[in-house]
């Protein structure tokens, strides 16, 4: 079964005017998605926008298949609580009690609250995909929560890191993964940071998401390097897709056959066939595959197999001559001919 490895991150919140940081966008990682021959759409969430009064905007959601990385919550508004999202968003400038509580993340960490003592205001930040965000202290913001790192483009990026929060004094830092300082400083794109709030003024956008899919180029993973979709790059072993806007992956699995041998009988794709002198079956156009005998069957193609011993599913076959395999396309009725070993 074909699989890859994918890193789906949605956009970061934006932070808030005298609010709190925006939460980073939720992340969301499989190392073994099963995929299929298809066409998917692949969704990469928008930065959630700046606060000018009435919280942040909530990032937007990424999605690849049955994957979806929840937006990062926008930062909460002055003397209120934080915002729920992938990561939750900081609680907004206050001080004294009741105390104002950060947003809950739900794919990520919390955002901090807000400072509880009756002087020095500040908001708490948001949070980030690995950890929650700050609270307020007195005349500080809360700095943001740091981001998750992950290697699946071929070097460790962290990503997802919350705003910072603000204060009339000392502002707090973006969380590492792309989140903004609380000095109004957006996040970075696609990363799904956060954005940064600010006192006394609008507060920073969030960073945009990003989907990233990985697989083996050696084709062991099951997945074909014609496929396609996003910037294509390699890195070691892998090729891989990363989408910074939304767009299409098209996914092509090898055209591999399976021949599976018994007493009597040859099993191809599922097809019995009575072991004769000559085996008469169609065949498509692709790779075809004999116990580490691999050959690529072009239409109208002659193929020969030098003397050899080849095994099939646990049968040894002693090739005392060349066999020839003469290989046609199935849609237009061509046959493949195996002229069994004297």
């Amino acid at each position: 079964m074909a699989h890859v490895n994918t890193l789906v991150i949605a956009g970061g919140g934006g932070g808030e005017l005298s609010g709190g940081g925006g939460g980073g966008g939720g992340y969301q990682t499989n190392a073994s998605f099963t995929v299929t021959a298809q066409a998917y759409s692949i969704t990469v969430g928008a930065a959630g926008t700046a606060g000018t009064g009435s919280a942040g905007g909530d990032g937007g959601s990424s999605i690849f298949g049955s994957i979806t990385a929840n937006g990062g919550a926008g930062g909460g508004i002055f003397n209120t609580n934080g915002i729920d999202g992938g990561c939750g968003s900081g609680a907004g400038r206050y001080g004294g009690a009741p105390q104002k509580t950060g947003g809950t993340g739900s794919q990520g960490g919390n955002g901090g609250n807000s400072n509880s003592n009756t002087i020095g205001a500040s908001s708490g930040g948001g949070g980030g995909s690995g950890g929650n965000g700050a609270n307020g202290t007195d005349n500080q913001g809360g700095n943001g929560g740091v981001g998750t790192s992950n290697s699946i483009s071929g070097s460790a990026v962290f990503y997802a890191g919350g705003g910072g929060g603000t204060s009339a004094s000392a502002v707090g830092t973006g969380g590492n993964g792309g989140g903004g300082a609380g000095d109004g400083t957006a996040g970075t794109a696609n990363t799904g940071g956060g954005g940064g709030s600010k006192n006394g003024a609008n507060g920073g956008a969030g960073g945009s998401g990003i989907v990233i899919i990985a697989y083996k180029t050696d084709g062991s993973d099951g997945v074909n390097t014609t496929s396609t979709g996003g910037t294509i790059t390699t890195s070691g072993a892998f090729t891989i897709h990363t989408f910074t806007s939304s767009g299409t992956f098209t996914c092509v699995l090898p055209q591999v056959l399976t021949l599976t041998a018994s007493v009597g009988t040859f099993t191809l794709t599922g097809i019995a066939l009575a072991f004769k002198r000559a085996i008469h079956t169609v065949l498509s156009v692709g790779t075809f595959t004999l116990t580490g005998i691999s050959v690529v069957l072009n239409k109208g193609k002659r193929l020969v197999m030098s003397v050899a011993s080849y095994t099939l599913t646990g049968n040894i076959l002693s090739i005392s001559k060349k066999w020839i395999n003469k290989v046609k396309h199935a849609v237009s009725n061509f046959v493949n001919k195996i002229k069994t070993p004297d």
